[in-house]
């Protein structure tokens, strides 16, 4: 038959079943005699098998060597002489596992235990166990069986558990198929099978589980299988059958359960247990990876081993396949953690051609929407940007930027605030599309083709809410389909392939535009836009390169990693170089030199920030580029050379005063000047400066961008007045609106650093506990050391 059927024999239950893997070793003589302990009761309940009258119980007992009976045993040997003799009706079926038991499972712990606690609950019905191919399905359920013949929740199940394959049972063919095999496997084959049609082989099979505790394992069901129908006749009770059989109603004892494992999510109706196997954790993942290898993983090794098990996302089978690529192929871990994707699609493919069979249960349509998300650039993207591979490049309506309206600050101050909306429908793509596109992508997480993201992740990465980012449905593709998906993209019509890519950089413009200054929604598609970005630079479309990276610097700050933060901006400096842009050139340099600075870079800040101001001195009439002369001021401040920030300062105030037009940038060199100048013990001129900066702001009209500048102002304002509680009430405010982390630590470093002026050291070690947290956020070495050093002088004995 198509399913492996545990067999179900006429002896009693033993505490320990009989297993094939039990009979392989008694045939080859790998017990020792005399039999001892669980071998010894196994041994002596085979003789229910085994023999046929008493005599053959007396010459296998002789055989066996056991003729020293406990009275348990003699009284166990004479009820079968009985039984023999009497030819009664056998006794209840003992258990049989046959399906293999997994050599190792790693970080399973507590689903196993979650798992067979709802096998033996009442009323277990189908448990299904879902997941992507290769995941570890099968091997959790045969582990989970076991267990369940090895102790004491045997007694749920002693009618037996029947594990059947079932891949390639679809429709009703395949449903037939498998009851005649849960027939066969409770040894039904009084009447010929054939002869039934499917309301009679139903009402057969129900007759054969009538009044027994059997588990069912589905191992490996197609999406097509008709499960409802198979979990009518298997698990409804008390029915009549089609036949003149009498009424058959299951008695107390009876329990029935369905062990299901699939790719394919059931509808949840039908499930009252549900587990979607997620891949390994890194730690499980690198034991498996060392178990496969059949060593430990050396020191020097250890590096690619967590790179090789990370790029696979912790999937069972595709570690199998690295370890077979090291222990078998002889690939070096360092080589194959540089190419391990191509490396096991191009050299294991037999391993792996459950991923490709998995694709191929799909449709046509269907697979070449699934590869046609290759072309997003990314393995996570949005529901936005999927549909926007099925639209046209002239679909994508730009509506305008919403705006940000002030809302009350704290007492005298005013911050920024915004109203989150629900749906952001005026945009970019109709909501018809979008339920169309979340349709079809549902349907291939229902395949485990692809994963949902759960809010709680997304808003993680992007600042949104968790209630937002409900609205905003995220997936991802493991990198092994991901590879698979770009293998087959290389198939598809060039024209086909030429029209979606258009359609993918033009929703990325749009979307770019839509959301120019939002850096929340910029945050929740950087992936997609970061692709879109490097797509545009291999077109050499270096304007377009530009207007990414400025919308992307501060979010990249925030959410990447510093070297990944210093790439994006070197890719802006030199396209701006491409593009002959003194202008963004100049300002790519001054946020290059930022990041420098807050990671203790300051040689190199140093340099990086007289190459902007060389730039501002090439154009002369950009403002907000003379500004760059206060962040030298602030490295020669850090050196205790004040005398030589006050001349930046002066510099930048009298630069930015000549060419400014719209007076934001000269409040903010004044205020600047200001701080220097409080530092230096020019208290006169500081008092100066902000008042001017203060006056001027009045005359200019309300922005996000002049609310920060009045913030900024009325922080120094009210530290030169001492007054600390006034200050800290602008500095909160003012780092309500930072979005960037390293500003966010900057801020609060210098409010610890006037706190400590003013001798209030439990207030600095709070600032300065804000500032480690912020700094270590996105490791900003200089900012950290910062803040660890103001920490520990506070606490320092008075």
């Amino acid at each position: 038959m198509a399913g492996a059927a545990s067999g179900l024999s006429q002896m009693p239950p033993v505490s320990t079943p009989i297993t094939e893997d039990f009979l392989a070793r008694l045939e080859a003589g790998r017990y020792a005699f005399p039999f001892q302990g669980s071998v010894r009761g196994r041994v002596l309940a085979l003789a229910w098998l085994l023999c046929k009258t008493p005599r053959d119980v007396q010459a296998y007992l002789r055989a066996s060597e056991l003729t020293d009976l406990s009275i348990d045993e003699s009284q166990q040997m004479d009820r079968l002489r009985e039984h023999l003799v009497k030819g009664a009706s056998p006794p209840p079926p003992l258990l049989l596992v046959s399906c293999p038991r997994p050599p190792q499972l790693f970080g399973r712990a507590a689903v196993l235990r979650d798992l067979l606690d709802a096998l033996c609950s009442e009323g277990a019905g189908i448990c299904a166990l879902t997941g992507m191919p290769g995941v570890g399905k099968s091997a959790l359920a045969y582990e989970a069986v076991h267990q369940l013949a090895s102790n004491e929740r045997l007694q749920f199940f002693t009618d037996g558990i029947l594990s059947f394959t079932c891949t390639g049972r679809e429709g009703l063919p395949g449903l037939f198929s498998l009851l005649n095999d849960i027939l066969d496997g409770l040894s039904q084959s009084t009447v010929p099978k054939e002869t039934l049609d499917l309301a009679g082989l139903i009402n057969r099979t129900r007759l054969a589980l009538a009044n027994k505790r059997v588990l069912l394992v589905l191992d490996d069901l197609e999406a097509t299988f008709p499960l409802r129908m198979a979990a009518h006749a298997l698990l409804l009770q008390d029915r009549h059958d089609d036949t003149n059989h009498s009424r058959s109603a299951m008695n107390s004892s009876s329990r029935h359960a369905i062990l299901v494992t699939s790719c394919y999510i059931p509808d949840p109706a039908l499930m009252t247990y549900h587990l979607h196997v997620e891949p390994l954790d890194l730690t499980s993942a690198l034991e498996l990876f060392a178990k496969l290898l059949g060593r430990p993983i050396s020191d020097e090794e250890r590096v690619y081993a967590e790179r090789i098990c990370s790029a696979l996302h912790g999937l069972p089978l595709a570690i199998e396949a690295a370890a077979s690529a090291v222990s078998i192929r002889g690939i070096p871990p360092a080589l194959l953690a540089e190419y391990v994707h191509t490396n096991l699609l191009d050299g294991d493919g037999n391993r792996l051609s459950r991923l490709i069979q998995a694709l191929d249960t799909l449709n046509q349509q269907a697979q070449q929407r699934y590869t046609l998300l290759s072309t997003l650039g990314v393995q996570s993207f949005g529901l936005e940007s999927v549909a926007a591979i099925q639209m046209n490049a002239a679909d994508f309506a730009l509506a305008p930027v919403a705006q940000i309206s002030p809302s009350p600050a704290p007492s005298s101050c005013r911050a920024i605030g915004h109203n989150e909306a629900a749906l952001d429908h005026d945009a970019l793509i109709p909501l018809d599309q979008l339920a169309h596109t979340a349709a079809q992508m549902g349907d291939l997480v229902r395949h485990s083709l692809l994963e949902l993201v759960s809010p709680a992740s997304i808003a993680a990465n992007s600042g949104q809410t968790k209630s937002s980012a409900r609205n905003y449905p995220r997936y991802k593709v493991h990198p092994l389909l991901h590879s698979l998906m770009l293998d087959r993209l290389e198939q598809l019509e060039p024209h086909l392939l030429r029209s979606v890519q258009r359609n993918t950089q033009s929703y990325a413009m749009a979307y770019l535009e839509r959301y120019q200054g939002n850096k929340e929604q910029i945050a929740r598609e950087r992936e997609f836009l970061f692709a879109a970005l490097h797509e545009f630079w291999r077109q050499e479309q270096y304007a377009q390169v530009e207007r990414f990276v400025v919308e992307l610097k501060h979010v990249a700050n925030r959410y990447s990693a510093y070297e990944e933060s210093k790439r994006l901006i070197n890719l802006g400096i030199q396209a701006s170089q491409k593009a002959q842009d003194l202008y963004y050139h100049g300002r790519f340099l001054n946020h290059l030199g930022g990041l420098l600075y807050h990671h203790g870079e300051l040689l190199q800040a140093w340099r990086i920030w007289q190459e902007s101001v060389a730039v501002a001195e090439a154009l002369d009439d950009r403002a907000d580029l003379w500004l760059m002369l206060c962040n030298l001021a602030c490295i020669a401040s850090m050196r205790g050379e004040d005398e030589l920030a006050l001349h930046f300062a002066d510099t930048c105030v009298k630069r930015v005063q000549r060419v400014d037009s719209s007076g934001a940038s000269t409040i903010d060199a004044l205020t600047r000047r200001a701080f220097f100048s409080r530092l230096a013990g020019n208290v006169n001129r500081a008092y100066e400066d902000v008042c001017a900066a203060l006056s001027l702001l009045h005359t200019c009209s309300s922005s996000p961008e002049h609310a920060s500048l009045g913030l900024e102002a009325g922080v120094e304002m009210a530290r030169l007045q001492g007054d600390y509680a006034c200050s800290q009430e602008y500095i909160e405010a003012r780092v309500a609106l930072e979005y960037d982390p390293h500003f966010v630590a900057d801020l609060l470093l210098d409010q610890a650093r006037f706190a400590y002026q003013q001798r209030m050291l439990s207030e600095t070690r709070n600032l300065a506990a804000r500032v480690i947290g912020a700094a270590k956020q996105v490791g900003a070495s200089q900012l950290l050391a910062d803040g660890v050093a103001l920490f520990a002088l506070s606490n320092r004995p008075t």
